[in-house]
């Protein structure tokens, strides 16, 4: 698979979290056309920048609509012609962007697939529930009409219903290097050459307010971050799978960093590890993160954004309107995000595990058998993830049975008896690599592999 199919299938992991942690703390009948809840990632409140106003200090998380609008830039490692990112979103009650179902490790928050024991049938989705358990949810499918959704007024009766909208009206940017104006649902499709802002540049955001449910009007400002340049594209392979932390490297600035890292393990999960640093310049990722996102598994493939934000909060804001299916606060804050972002896919063993600085295979390497550092016993050998007797009644027993044409070098890998080969490779893997030489007959008897 190529390195833009790879990122692709990343991308879709981590859209398939988010979908999952919004099912943490959202009813699955729930259908609210509120965009990407926190497209920036950011959670309630990061307050890099302080919030606005005179008070410096992270702003209290107490109930609140939330608005979260990200202007930035990405770009190739090191540097690179930059391509705009412009989203905005809004939600209704704050409440509705905590992920429960998270976990922290070292600093950094684990968020995994959820996994239904068994699997979920044709018209199920496998989600978290309220207490972060995997669960099968029914999908509502039924074909609705034009700014109508599927939901469930009963259990296993779906039926149709008018799309609830919330938004803020028009956003309407001041500042950037080319006039732009969003609409709901704020899809950013401008032809743009370039970044939208210049760094230390003041963004004026200005909102009509919502038409129905949503924020008031409001107009509020923040500065443009400078661009990010880092060495993320030199991580070695032993950097990413090995043993110790993972080295990240940027050239310092004043605002601050997030590392994403979405892991896809050996065995087919996926797990996004998000840390959050200062802008000194260098950050390691503890393994135990990146292994806590494929748990029970072996990271196989690593897509990493790496991503520099000044955020200003405003806490002052107001809403209008209400809604069915959610609460309206009253009170609303919108988060102002400048970012500049740089990516790479960290290549893998492709499908395989990384073991002792090489790559092995779980399912059938002796010494690294359903996992790294798994040795099998003398007389094992590795079959499926797992060490099995190589004989029956062989190895430390003695007594194996018959060698046959085991007993009689080759110049081909492997020999007529399965079993006797099992034994005999699961301590000299050479005669099973390369050739079933005469040193591989004579230990048919020596390891009680068999007899000759």
């Amino acid at each position: 698979m190529n390195p833009s199919m790879l990122r692709s299938a990343a991308l879709l992991a981590v859209s398939s979290l988010l979908v999952a942690a919004a099912a943490c703390s959202v009813d699955p009948g729930d259908d609210i056309d509120f965009g990407d809840p926190d497209p920036y990632g950011a959670g309630l409140v990061d307050s890099a920048g302080g919030p606005s106003g005179e008070d410096e200090d992270e702003p209290e998380a107490v109930p609140h609509a939330h608005g979260t609008i990200v202007l930035g830039e990405t770009h190739e490692p090191g540097g690179g012609q930059p391509t705009s990112v412009l989203t905005a979103s809004f939600v209704p009650d704050s409440e509705m962007m905590l992920d429960r179902c998270s976990t922290e490790v070292q600093g950094c928050t684990v968020a995994t697939l959820p996994e239904c024991a068994g699997g979920c049938g044709l018209d199920e989705l496998c989600v978290f529930d309220g207490g972060c358990a995997a669960s099968c949810q029914p999908i509502c499918d039924l074909p609705c009409g034009e700014g109508e959704t599927c939901y469930f007024p009963v259990p296993g009766s779906p039926a149709c219903r008018d799309r609830e909208t919330f938004d803020a009206g028009a956003l309407t940017f001041a500042g950037t290097t080319v006039p732009v104006t969003l609409f709901p649902p704020y899809e950013f499709v401008g032809d743009v050459s370039g970044a939208l802002a210049v760094p230390d540049q003041v963004i004026t955001v200005n909102a009509s307010g919502a038409s129905a449910a949503g924020f008031q009007a409001f107009e509020r400002s923040f500065t443009a971050t400078a661009p990010l340049v880092s060495s993320i594209d030199a991580i070695t392979m032993e950097e990413a799978y090995g043993a110790g932390p993972m080295p990240v490297r940027w050239t310092a600035g004043e605002d601050s960093i997030r590392v994403s890292l979405t892991v896809s393990g050996v065995e087919g999960g996926y797990g996004v590890v998000t840390c959050d640093a200062d802008d000194s310049g260098d950050f390691d990722v503890p393994r135990a993160a990146i292994t806590a996102a494929v748990p029970g598994d072996e990271p196989a493939s690593i897509f990493m954004e790496l991503m520099r934000h000044d955020t200003t909060v405003h806490t002052d804001l107001g809403t209008t309107g209400s809604l069915v299916d959610a609460k309206v606060q009253p009170q609303a804050w919108v988060e102002l995000v400048s970012s500049s972002t740089e990516s790479t896919f960290i290549e893998g063993c492709g499908g395989l595990a990384f073991c002792g600085n090489e790559c092995v295979d779980l399912d059938t390497d002796d010494g690294n058998c359903g996992g790294c550092n798994v040795v099998c016993g003398p007389a094992q050998a590795c079959s499926l993830g797992e060490c099995i007797e190589g004989t029956p009644g062989g190895g430390g027993g003695g007594g194996g049975g018959g060698g046959g044409a085991c007993c009689s070098p080759s110049a081909a890998p492997g020999c007529s008896d399965a079993s006797v080969e099992a034994c005999v490779c699961a301590t000299d893997s050479y005669c099973c690599s390369t050739e079933w030489d005469a040193t591989c007959a004579d230990e048919v008897a020596s390891l009680g592999c068999g007899t000759c």
